[in-house]
C-alpha cells in the first residue's frame, strides 16, 4: 500500500514538472504581440504575428523603395545597391516570438512592450568592396549601414575610418627661399602640424603667434606654399589675401599675404573625415612643403586664367636735368587679373567638376621717367606729373607696393579692405565707366 503512494507522488511531481517547463515558455495567452512594442521603428503592439509579419514587410519594401543607402566619405557618396540590402522577415518574427515569451509565475500578467530591429544583412562581395578607399573600414562601416537599415533610419551614413590606413605624401611643394629669409624657426613648428577632421586652421593662430620674432614676409612665403598645397585637396579656402604686386617666389594667383597686426590670416577648413599633416624640409636655399594623409577620394588639381593688364607710363620733369638727359624713377611692372580654379578628377583623368576659388586683381605699377624741364613743351600728348615722389603703386620698394595695404580681390568671410572692389582703368574710372564688364567689383568670396 505505501509503495503506491510513492509511487503516486513521484507521478504527481513528474506531472507538475513538465506544466511548470511548458508553462516556462509560454506565449500570451490571447496570441497578441504587447501594446507599445516596436519592430525597427514601426508599431506592432496588439497585432497577432501574421499582421505584424505583414506589416513589417511592407514597411521593408517601402523603405528600399525610398532610395539606396549611401555611404558619404569626404564629400564622396560609395553607393550600396538596395539588392544587397537583405531584411530577413522570418528571423525578425522568431525574435519578436522570444520576446513575446514569458515565464510561467508571469504566464497569467499582462506582457511586456519591447523594441527591437529589424534583422539585416548587407550582403557585399569582396570585388564590389575593393573599389572603396582604402581610407574606409568597410567592415565598421557595412555593420553601421545594417544598424541604420534595422530600424529604418537615413538612407546616408558616415564612413567609418580605417585606423590603420596607410598615410602618403598627397601634395608637395618645392620653392627658393628667399636669402634674407630665415626659415628654420618655422620649420621646427610647421613638422608635424596636423589638421584634423572637420576643423579650422588659422595661420596666424597656430604659427604667427608661436613662432620666435615672426614677420609677415616670412610668413606670407609660408602661407603662399601651403596654400598651393592646399589647392591640390578638397580643403577649403575661408579666408586668403593677395598681395598688392607679384612676389618673386610664388607663381601668380598661388600667393598669400599674412599679416597679424592687420589682421591678415590664411584660414582653411578641412571638411573630411581623415587628418593632414604638414612635413617641412630645409635644405640650403630650397624648402620643401609636404601634405601628408591617407588617398583622396579624388584627384585634385588647380588651373590659372591671366589676363595681363599693360602698365602706362608717366613723364615728370625737373629743372636740375639738362637737354637730353633722362632718369627713370620707377621702373614699371603689368598687372593681372587673375581667376584660380581647382579641377576635381577622376584617377582616369575624366573632369568631375571646376570649382572656383580665387579672383584676384593686381595692379599695374607705373613706369615713372624723369626728364628735363626744358622738354615740357615738347611732349604734345604725353601724360605729365610735376617731379617729386614717385606716385601710383610705387611703394618704399621700388617697384613694389606697400604690402601692409594688401590690394586685390580675397578669398575669405571678412571684409576687403582698399582698392579690391573693383578694376581700375587708367583714368581713374572703374567697372562699366571704363568699358570693361565689373567682374571684380565684389570680393571672390565663395565659400
Amino acid at each position: 500500500m505505501k509503495w503506491r503512494k510513492r509511487f503516486g507522488v513521484i507521478i504527481l511531481a513528474l506531472f507538475l514538472l513538465t506544466a511548470g517547463a511548458a508553462l516556462a515558455k509560454s506565449v500570451s495567452a490571447a496570441g497578441k504581440i504587447p501594446a507599445g512594442s516596436t519592430v525597427g521603428g514601426v508599431e506592432v503592439g496588439g497585432m497577432d504575428l501574421s499582421e505584424a509579419q505583414r506589416l513589417l514587410a511592407e514597411k521593408a519594401a517601402e523603405w528600399k523603395r525610398e532610395g539606396r543607402l549611401v555611404v558619404s566619405f569626404s564629400g564622396d557618396d560609395l553607393v550600396i545597391p538596395n539588392e544587397n540590402v537583405v531584411f530577413d522577415i522570418r528571423q525578425t518574427m522568431e525574435n519578436v516570438k522570444q520576446r513575446m515569451e514569458r515565464p510561467w509565475y508571469k504566464f497569467f500578467g499582462k506582457g511586456e512592450e519591447f523594441h527591437i530591429p529589424f534583422v539585416v544583412e548587407i550582403q557585399m562581395e569582396k570585388e564590389e568592396l575593393a573599389g572603396w578607399p582604402p581610407a574606409v573600414d568597410a567592415e565598421k562601416t557595412l555593420a553601421l549601414a545594417e544598424e541604420q537599415a534595422g530600424v529604418l533610419g537615413d538612407k546616408t551614413i558616415r564612413a567609418v575610418m580605417n585606423e590603420k590606413a596607410e598615410t602618403k605624401t598627397v601634395a608637395s611643394a618645392r620653392w627658393d627661399v628667399p636669402e634674407e629669409f630665415f626659415l628654420e624657426k618655422w620649420v621646427n613648428k610647421l613638422n608635424g602640424l596636423e589638421i584634423g577632421p572637420k576643423e579650422k586652421f588659422s595661420f596666424n593662430e597656430n604659427l604667427m603667434k608661436k613662432v620666435p620674432a615672426a614677420n609677415a614676409k616670412e610668413g606670407s612665403y609660408l602661407a603662399a606654399m601651403m596654400y598651393a598645397l592646399f589647392l591640390e585637396t578638397n580643403v577649403e579656402i575661408l579666408e586668403r589675401h593677395p598681395h598688392r604686386t607679384f612676389p618673386d617666389y610664388a607663381e601668380p594667383g598661388i600667393d598669400a599675404y599674412v599679416d597679424e597686426s592687420l589682421q591678415k590670416d590664411f584660414i582653411v577648413y578641412n571638411p573630411n573625415d581623415f587628418s593632414y599633416t604638414l612635413r617641412a624640409e630645409l635644405s640650403g636655399p630650397k624648402l620643401t612643403l609636404s601634405l601628408l594623409s591617407v588617398e583622396q577620394p579624388a584627384v585634385y588639381e588647380w588651373e590659372t586664367e591671366k589676363e595681363v593688364l599693360p602698365f602706362r607710363t608717366v613723364y615728370r620733369y625737373s629743372k636740375d636735368l639738362h637737354p637730353g638727359e633722362e632718369i627713370t624713377v620707377q621702373k614699371g611692372q603689368n598687372g593681372a587679373r587673375i581667376i584660380v580654379n581647382r579641377l576635381w578628377k577622376t584617377p582616369d583623368g575624366e573632369t568631375l567638376k571646376t570649382e572656383r576659388i580665387s579672383r584676384d586683381y593686381y595692379p599695374p605699377v607705373p613706369e615713372i621717367i624723369l626728364r628735363p624741364a626744358s622738354d615740357l613743351n615738347e611732349t604734345g600728348g604725353e601724360e605729365a606729373e610735376p617731379a617729386g615722389e614717385p606716385q601710383g603703386n610705387g611703394g618704399p620698394e621700388g617697384n613694389q607696393a606697400p604690402e601692409t595695404e594688401g590690394t586685390g580681390d580675397e578669398t575669405g568671410t571678412s571684409a576687403p579692405e582698399g582698392n579690391e572692389t573693383a578694376d581700375q582703368a587708367p583714368d581713374g574710372k572703374t567697372g562699366d565707366a571704363a568699358g570693361e564688364e565689373p567682374l571684380y567689383e565684389d570680393p571672390n568670396y565663395v565659400k
